[in-house]
């Protein structure tokens, strides 16, 4: 398989987003979060901060696995693509001998 390395990085990328997905509800959990959102009131306002960024960093994770697995599959279709041709093409000089 040519493409490895984007395989690993795909798949890296999917448990990064499980790791970030978690320590979403983790914060989420321990921040009282609700508090922010119905009464406006702020303390332990570092732990909803991150509970965004965890948020943010879990969508931004799955969203470049799935661009890595569009981007590998295309590849991979152009690269058979091009050998089918390179394929036709020396068929064609073969029979023109």
């Amino acid at each position: 398989m040519y493409f490895e390395r984007t395989n690993n990085a795909k798949i890296v990328m999917i448990v990064l987003g499980v790791l970030f997905t978690l320590l979403t509800f983790i914060f989420y959990g321990i921040s009282n979060f609700g508090e922010l959102i119905h009464y406006g009131i702020a303390d332990r306002l570092m732990r909803k901060i991150d509970t965004v960024v965890f948020f943010i960093f879990a969508v931004l994770s799955f969203a470049a696995s799935i661009v890595l697995h569009f981007i590998m599959k295309d590849a991979q279709d152009e690269l058979d693509a091009m050998a089918a041709q390179i394929s036709r093409e020396i068929e064609k000089a073969k029979q023109a001998k």
